[in-house]
């Protein structure tokens, strides 16, 4: 059992390098795209922007406690503790990564949903079946991703391009 408890939180710390290192690249990859494609404009709702300014906010503060406080327990010899605060962060890491994943950016010839970057010219079928969800066709193959906090308006009519 004791070697269960070194194990475990080093499992949980390569869980966070993990999610933190692919919230970076979808940072970079959105940097990158924005670059390259002057006309990509975020098409979060109003809502959206500020459950995600809130979310981030979150996130960084939850970091340096988590830090601090982690660091204090560490050098106090109380590991479970510490591990506490790793698994927390980790836990809200992991789902502020997939959340961030669903963010659009639309422009006048592509449009950016996560790091994938689609062409308006190969999507086709685009569907509205749920109230929160779209489906279209790029190229082969089927996706499908959330619409909750994204400015329906705004994709519409980028979408129209494709029809």
């Amino acid at each position: 059992m004791e070697q269960l408890s070194i194990i475990l939180p080093v499992i949980v710390f390569l869980a966070f390098s993990w999610v933190t290192y692919v919230t970076i690249s979808l940072f970079w990859a959105i940097r990158k795209s924005k670059k390259s494609d002057k006309t990509l404009v975020l098409a979060l709702s109003k809502k959206g922007k500020i459950f995600y300014g809130v979310m981030i906010t979150i996130q960084v503060v939850l970091l340096f406690v988590s830090a601090y406080f982690f660091v204090a327990y560490l050098l106090e010899g109380d590991t479970n503790t510490a591990a506490l605060f790793l698994n927390i962060l980790t836990v809200f890491s992991i789902g502020s990564c997939y959340l961030l994943q669903q963010i659009i950016y639309v422009g006048n010839r592509q449009m950016l949903i996560g790091k994938v970057i689609l062409d308006y010219r190969k999507v086709k079928r685009v569907t509205y079946e749920k109230d929160n969800t779209l489906h279209f066709t790029y190229g082969q193959r089927t996706y499908h991703t959330s619409l909750r906090f994204i400015n329906r308006d705004i994709l519409k009519r980028s979408l129209q391009k494709c029809r």
